[in-house]
């Protein structure tokens, strides 16, 4: 649906000719991109206006990709706009005096379904002593983007030796290591 219009002044309000996605992953481009149009106070697209509108959001979000579209024939639409955060957010538009909100947008967190070895695997090394690379695993979506905040178990199969990190939680980007040293067993 639109957005509500707002007017701060008779001259010019700000509609939304298109809303943005009601529901994203965490970190994805919005599947509909916001487009703002700039009316006059009868609700016409001013189809003259090339003005440029830049996007925010709530508080406890970032907005990422390109956050200010200029208007063409009175419409600014905006390209690859991205949530990051968790929970309900909600997307604001300014061109100077000019402001609106869109409806909130739920941004849902990422969920690991794979773990893949990224490298370690297939060492030989000296007993005693630390293996040359470390044990690298990154969790991944369905969709195959990397997934922050997964924990990981490290264990030892068979032969011994210690680990530098048994539990370990996957960085930014879906990345958790641990170094093996080999046991004298």
């Amino acid at each position: 649906g639109l957005l509500s219009r707002i007017c701060p002044s008779a001259r010019r309000t700000f509609a939304s000719a298109i809303s943005p996605s009601t529901s994203v992953t965490t970190g994805s481009i919005l599947g509909s991109q916001p487009a703002v149009r700039i009316a006059d106070a009868a609700g016409n697209t001013v189809t003259s206006s090339a003005a440029t509108v830049t996007a925010g959001v709530s508080n406890g979000f970032t907005l990422a990709g390109s956050t200010t579209a200029t208007a063409v024939n009175g419409v600014a639409t905006f390209t690859n706009l991205a949530l990051q955060g968790v929970g309900t957010a909600t997307l604001t538009f300014t061109s100077g005096s000019l402001s609106n909100t869109s409806a909130p947008v739920n941004v849902l967190q990422l969920v690991a379904t794979l773990l893949r070895v990224v490298s370690g695997d297939a060492q030989t090394g000296v007993v005693g002593r630390a293996l040359a690379q470390a044990f690298v695993i990154e969790a991944l979506s369905d969709g195959g983007e990397p997934v922050p905040g997964v924990p990981i178990a490290f264990a030892i199969q068979g032969g011994g030796g210690s680990l530098s990190v048994a539990d370990a939680v996957t960085d930014a980007s879906g990345h958790a290591a641990t170094t093996l040293t080999l046991g004298t067993v």
